[in-house]
C-alpha cells in the first residue's frame, strides 16, 4: 500500500503541476491570441471602411462638376445670416401676391450663437383662404424654412368683404429660416 500512496501522490502532484502550468501559461496565451485576433479583425474592417471612403472621395472628385448644380441649389436654400434682406423681400412679395397685409420683425430669441437659424415673427391680416395661400407659397418657396408656430384668430376689425365667403382673420407666424454656416 505504501507504493500505491506514493503513486497516487506523484499522480496528484503531476496533475497539480499540469493545472498550474495550464492556468498560468497556456490560458493567458490563448486569451492574448484571441485579443490580438479581434484587434486584427477590427483593423481590417477599418481599413476596408477607409478604402471605401477613399474610393467615394475619388468618385466625388471625378463627378464634381455633375454635382455642382445640385450643390448650388442646396446653397440657395439657406439665407445669409448677416444679410437676410433677400428673404424679407421674399416674405413681403409673397404676402403681397397673396393679397394680405403683413408686418415682419425678428423674434426676440432669434439669433442664438449655437444655432444656424434666424426666427422671424410675421403678423398678417386677410381672408382665411388668402392666409392659407400665403402658407402654401411659403412651403413651396425657394428657402429652407420651418413654420414653428401659427396662430389664427378671427379679426376684430370688419369681417369679410362683401361677396367673399372666407372670414377675415389675423394670423401670427413664427418662421424659422436656416442660415449658412
Amino acid at each position: 500500500m505504501n507504493t500505491r500512496i506514493k503513486i497516487y501522490t506523484i499522480i496528484v502532484f503531476f496533475i497539480l503541476i499540469s493545472l498550474f502550468l495550464l492556468s498560468f501559461f497556456v490560458l493567458p496565451s490563448f486569451k492574448k491570441i484571441k485579443s490580438n485576433s479581434e484587434d486584427l479583425l477590427l483593423r481590417k474592417r477599418n481599413i476596408a471602411v477607409f478604402k471605401t471612403q477613399a474610393t467615394e472621395v475619388e468618385k466625388y472628385k471625378k463627378n464634381q462638376e455633375d454635382y455642382r448644380p445640385s450643390l448650388e441649389k442646396i446653397d440657395k436654400l439657406f439665407i445669409d445670416q448677416n444679410n437676410p434682406a433677400g428673404f424679407i423681400e421674399f416674405l413681403e412679395k409673397t404676402a403681397s401676391d397673396s393679397e394680405i397685409n403683413s408686418e415682419i420683425s425678428l423674434s426676440p430669441y432669434s439669433l442664438k450663437e449655437e444655432e444656424a437659424s434666424i426666427t422671424f415673427q410675421f403678423f398678417s391680416a386677410g381672408d382665411f383662404l388668402k392666409i392659407l395661400k400665403f402658407t402654401k407659397a411659403l412651403e413651396d418657396g425657394p428657402y429652407l424654412i420651418e413654420i414653428s408656430n401659427l396662430t389664427i384668430k378671427n379679426s376684430e376689425s370688419e369681417n369679410s368683404a362683401k361677396g367673399s365667403f372666407a372670414p377675415r382673420v389675423d394670423a401670427a407666424f413664427l418662421i424659422k429660416t436656416f442660415t449658412e454656416l
